[in-house]
């Protein structure tokens, strides 16, 4: 198919999203339900990734070996309605650890806070089903309260970060930004630091000595190092993923979950399932030259 065809018969099907009016869906009604969505955009990568059920009646289950289901017989495109760019995402087949299988597609280009993007997934008799979302852009900082840096008898020197939870944080990292010589550079050391249940504040303990390991591995051949490290590490922070309210709800779902979602909360027109995007919120503070030479660098 023509992609400009595409676009086109795309931008003038959907110039308006519009939810649906029934409060249950029918996990084989294909009759306006095409497609089940289930991804987000991600700010932190230029490759996103997202997982497409088509709705039938069958209801079959994906075999990798047969030839009828390598396909949804279908092109997907995604629109960015504020910068005016267009992007076809190509189809792969994955297999999952329990031996079933899904389809996948994925877009190559970088997702841009507050930009509004439009989901398409075109079948071949010219029916659509749309998802549609908008970047959050967080320019408010978080009110983040810190420790002062202390030695821990087993993790070294860390320091105690308290987060709020007022905020639907998908995840953080930490980020060190290192400047000598006439040259700088920020080294992110991500994070797997489950949030607690309840939405109240949670303090996270920062190994702020151990992350220092992976800065210097980051910065060993650039011009910060000579005979020994010249530099400083002159400020750190944290780097969070922000998700909206009906996002959280759509985690960790089984196929039966995804395709039986109430209306409510969805964003896909002639679908179901959701189609959400992350934003991006910081919070950075200096690091004294005193706390910079404790972590092991010459200023």
């Amino acid at each position: 198919m023509n992609l400009s065809r595409t676009v086109l018969g795309a931008l003038l099907m959907t110039l308006v999203l519009a939810s649906c009016s029934e409060t249950i869906i029918d996990p084989f009604d294909n009759e306006d339900r095409l497609f089940t969505i289930y991804g987000y955009l991600n700010p932190l990568d230029t490759l996103q990734t997202i997982r497409i059920i088509p709705v039938s009646r069958r209801n079959e289950p994906l075999n990798g070996a047969r030839e009828s289901i390598k396909t949804i017989e279908a092109e997907v495109f995604s629109i960015d309605m504020t910068g005016l760019t267009v992007v076809e995402w190509e189809h792969s087949l994955k297999q999952f650890p329990d031996g079933s299988w899904g389809h996948f597609f994925t877009g190559n280009f970088p997702v841009r806070a507050g930009h509004t993007y439009r989901l398409v997934i075109t079948k071949v008799d010219g029916s659509t089903t749309i998802a549609q979302t908008t970047v959050p852009d967080n320019a408010d900082q978080l009110l983040i309260e810190r420790s002062d840096p202390y030695l821990d008898p087993t993790l070294g020197l860390v320091q105690d970060i308290t987060i709020p939870g007022d905020r639907n944080l998908w995840d953080f990292q930490v980020f060190y930004r290192v400047r000598g010589g006439g040259f700088s550079k920020s080294v992110i050391v991500p994070k797997s630091i489950p949030r607690p249940d309840g939405g109240g504040p949670w303090t996270v303990v920062l190994p702020i000595g151990r992350d220092q390991e992976v800065v210097f591995e980051a910065i060993r051949n650039t011009n910060l190092l000579g005979d020994g490290l010249i530099a400083q590490l002159v400020s750190m922070g944290l780097l969070f993923r922000v998700v909206d309210d009906n996002w959280e709800s759509y985690l960790n779902q089984t196929d039966e979950q995804l395709m039986n979602r109430s209306d409510s909360g969805s964003n896909v027109l002639n679908g179901a399932g959701y189609w959400g995007a992350m934003g991006l919120l910081s919070h950075e503070w200096s690091v004294s030259i005193e706390l910079s030479r404790a972590l092991g660098y010459d200023n």
